[in-house]
């Protein structure tokens, strides 16, 4: 994948090229698909809305076996080549006499002896089918498929009508056999497209969530990533349906459409071109982020009798941000005041500060209340300075205090803001070598042969997990994953009497773990503790070099952020049952500062962290209800926890970004210091702009270090670095500047990120995000369950909020209830 390059026999070809190998020209002229028509079956989740292809759609889909006219072209026509000639021969002579109708594609008559060459070169039919290439062999044809969101499936039917039974023939295969290959190759679709409507299965020891995918399919076909110039809307666009779909599916688009989505859609809508429409301007706006795709335009691409379609799709992909979002496209949108409704954002995280952009964007007023004296909440890039002193010369970096790592960049919204801004990422390399507490590096078999068996662990626990839920769904909630993974290491510990250096080597990978999950694996729930695995968004982790201060810089911009005002008290319209469209006027919020200051709005989203609700620091009016309240209290969100050192230069190995520091013996330090990131600025990237290290602090450690103060730690810190180091020749320079992040006290958090604790469930994630009645919202990673505990998560979570308050003012100024 990713290559770029079309396969033909042995040659690696251009996409647009033939089994000859010369390049075929574009058309001049864009012509738009016949039809839009899904290519396969889908199926959604349980309880949803499966969608049904309305009976116009399923007329222009032609019957698989009527291959052949009545019409007397059978015969030899003037233009006939070689190989049209044999077609006909083989028409008249196997197929009793049945007429050929050469097809139209793109309004130009087919050319099946080229069709045909193209996929007998791809390994023939099935071969075509299984690698999903019939929009390559379209694009062999010289058309321009500008808008064809359905060429694939158009080739591969009309392949079907006039050359598979000429193919089975020319292979000594029985004609007989042509329907059945048919059948199973739709079969085949249906189902490979179920799997990839579940996710991918989970690894080893998880447990699934959501529809689980069908038995026995094997691993999905290779996917054809033609690659084409994609940075202009004018160029050809190159993904099928098949490829739009995955896309789509990795951010939370099924084909079964959610209830807030159909709000979006007029009555008698076809679902089907819906959803095929709808995930093809989602992918053509992905190609090129920077650019505004205006409905008119997004008309353009599909024929005018799907009009009404596209701009149901448009608005629901706009106003729930999953196009036109981020920086730069202020111009495009209504002034704030132009649509009715007020909001205040309590808190200016990456939650409150995406929600406010985007609820500015769709006509509202909006003002962000924040507590700190600057945006980004726990995303906080510090500066550090200090003077060399060998050459006097003054040192400046930037080092991440919360938030740093872009956990996979393909499909991350925060990725693609950060594409707007042609920011460079740096990905973070895989290797990390581990060192002894006496500065030993690990045996390198010693370690393989301990993570093997972490994994092993890992995979035990999972099983007993999974044998739990088959009977009750919840039967593992109530569990700590880190009770039974200790108890498990330590059965095999006494069975294979193994050293105290691989027990050390075993306790440093649960410091990894409770580094994930920003708190002791003893309060985690073994049963949920990895709900949101599943939906984890595929490519490389990634540093963001500068810090990712710029992102919060470039979303703070042209918003009314009022900075040092701590809410302390909300109070919103209690829900009414009763209220009907009509009812009484909406009352509106009232949100009140410790300053004494109130804000007065329709609506109030809280984005505060959930360490500020767990200890109480905002009080409402009326009280949340108990199922939030109870959310609230039964998810967990504890402490990781940073010492940052600037130095002159660096000394340790600048051919990895990370290394860890094994502890010996005890349990409750193996988090201290256990890893180190290296931010160090090299001729390949200026990822902080100075020599920095990061030593991480996880678990029972974190706690202990919240508790100590960081009055040693910078000491501790070198301690641990000279061990390393000085043992083979290295001199360790002072740092000229240091910072410790200690995000347990921290008065605006109370903590790192969000997990889920024993006796908690992915359903708190929900239950918190829920809205209470017309005026009150919430928003955060804590809110969000599918993406809980990263950037990219909070950002989902403002964008979701976003469009589930401007759609309710929508409702309620219509209504004639909204008072500003």
């Amino acid at each position: 994948r990713g290559s770029g390059q079309g396969r033909s026999g042995g040659m690696t070809l251009p996409v647009n090229a033939g089994v000859n190998g010369d390049t075929v020209a574009k058309a001049p002229r864009r012509i738009t698909p016949q039809a839009v028509v899904d290519d396969d079956v889908a199926t959604g989740s349980p309880g949803r809305r499966a969608r049904q292809p309305s009976a116009k759609a399923l007329d222009a889909v032609p019957d698989k076996r009527a291959r052949l006219d009545d019409t007397p072209r059978n015969g030899h026509r003037a233009d006939d080549d070689q190989f049209m000639l044999q077609l006909r021969a083989f028409f008249q002579e196997k197929l009793d006499g049945r007429a050929l109708k050469v097809p139209m594609f793109c309004r130009h008559p087919l050319d099946l002896g080229r069709v045909y060459a193209e996929v007998v070169a791809r390994g023939g039919y099935k071969a075509v089918c299984d690698a999903r290439r019939w929009k390559e062999v379209s694009a062999t044809l010289g058309h321009d498929l500008t808008g064809q969101t359905s060429a694939g499936f158009q080739m591969r039917q009309n392949y079907e009508r006039c050359l598979l039974e000429y193919e089975f023939a020319e292979h000594g295969l029985s004609l007989e056999l042509v329907p059945d290959a048919i059948a199973n190759n739709r079969e085949w679709a249906a189902k490979w497209n179920r799997t990839k409507a579940g996710g991918t299965p989970r690894p080893a020891g998880g447990i699934a969530r959501g529809p689980t995918p069908d038995v026995g399919l094997g691993p999905a076909p290779p996917l054809c990533n033609l690659n084409l110039d994609k940075a202009r809307f004018n160029a050809a666009y190159n993904m099928d349906d098949a490829d739009e779909r995955k896309v789509a599916l990795a951010l939370g688009l099924y084909d079964a459409v959610e209830p807030f989505e159909l709000n979006f859609l007029f009555p008698g809508a076809d679902l089907g071109v819906y959803i095929t429409v709808r995930n093809s301007v989602l992918c053509r706006w992905r190609a090129n982020p920077n650019h505004y795709v205006s409905v008119e335009q997004a008309c353009s691409w599909f024929m005018p009798k799907h009009r009404a379609v596209v701009h149901c799709a448009h608005r629901f992909l706009t106003v729930a941000g999953y196009v036109n979002f981020g920086v730069g496209f202020t111009g495009n949108y209504p002034a704030p005041g132009e649509a009715k409704g007020t909001v205040v954002v309590v808190g200016a995280g990456f939650a409150g500060l995406a929600a406010a952009r985007q609820l500015q964007c769709l006509g509202h007023r909006c003002v962000v209340v924040e507590a700190r004296d600057r945006a980004g909440g726990r995303v906080w890039t510090e500066r550090l300075e200090g003077v060399d002193p060998e050459t006097n010369e003054r040192v400046v970096a930037a080092c991440e205090m919360g938030g740093s790592v872009l956990t996979g960049a393909d499909g991350n919204p925060v990725a693609v803001i950060a594409k707007q801004m042609a920011l460079p990422f740096w990905k973070i390399r895989d290797e990390c070598p581990l060192y002894l507490e006496d500065g030993e590096p690990v045996d390198a078999e010693t370690d393989k042969r301990v993570f093997r068996e972490f994994e092993d662990c890992m995979n035990e626990v999972g099983e007993k997990r999974n044998r739990l839920t088959e009977t009750d769904e919840h039967g593992a909630d109530h569990l700590s994953l880190g009770r039974e993974l200790e108890r498990t290491w330590a059965e095999k510990a006494r069975a294979g009497n193994k050293p105290q250096m691989e027990t050390d080597l075993f306790n440093w990978h649960l410091a990894n773990l409770e580094f994930a999950n920003a708190d002791r694996l003893e309060v985690l729930s073994l049963g949920q503790w990895d709900q949101d695995d599943p939906y984890d968004f595929d490519g490389d982790h990634v540093w963001l070099p500068g810090g990712n201060v710029r992102l919060v810089s470039a979303m703070a911009r042209e918003l009314p952020i009022f900075y040092g005002h701590a809410v302390t008290h909300v109070e919103y319209p209690a829900p009414r049952s009763d209220e009907g469209p009509n009812g009484l006027a909406h009352e509106g919020v009232v949100v009140t500062c410790k300053n004494g200051r109130e804000f007065r709005a329709d609506a109030a989203l809280v984005t505060v962290p959930l360490g500020v609700l767990k200890k109480g620091s905002v009080s409402f009016e009326p009280p949340l209800p108990e199922r939030k309240s109870r959310a609230i209290n039964a998810l967990g969100f504890g402490v990781l926890d940073k010492v940052i050192l600037l130095f002159p230069k660096p000394f340790w190995d600048m051919s990895v970004d990370t290394f860890g520091y094994v502890t010996r013996g005890d349990r409750d330090r193996r988090g201290r210091y256990f890893m180190f990131y290296n931010y160090a600025k090299t001729e390949e990237h200026h990822l902080s702009g100075g020599a920095v290290l990061i030593a991480l602090v996880s678990g029972e450690a974190a706690l202990e270090f919240e508790r100590s103060g960081a009055a040693n730690a910078v000491a501790e810190t070198m301690t641990v670095l000279r061990r390393i180091y000085e043992r083979r020749g290295v001199t360790v320079p002072d740092p000229i500047d240091s910072k410790c992040a200690c995000w347990g006290t921290d008065e605006f958090a109370y903590g790192s990120y969000s997990n889920i604790s024993v006796g908690a469930t992915g359903e708190d994630y929900d239950a918190l995000a829920e809205p209470v009645g017309d005026g009150l919202y919430f928003a955060g990673e804590a809110t969000m369950r599918r993406h809980p505990a990263t950037m990219h998560g909070a950002f989902l979570s403002g964008m979701r909020e976003a469009a589930r308050i401007s759609e309710r003012m929508r409702e309620l100024n219509k209504a004639g209830r909204l008072a500003r």
